[in-house]
Formats: C-alpha cells, structure tokens, sequence
C-alpha cells in the first residue's frame, strides 16, 4: 500500500 508512495519517491531519488 505504502510501498507504491515509497517507490515513487525512491525512484525520485534514484533518478537524481
């Protein structure tokens, strides 16, 4: 459920 949030936030993260 929260995983999906965390994920587009690590993505955010990984993607900088």
């Amino acid at each position: 459920m929260q995983f999906g949030v965390t994920n587009h936030i690590l993505m955010d993260i990984y993607k900088t």
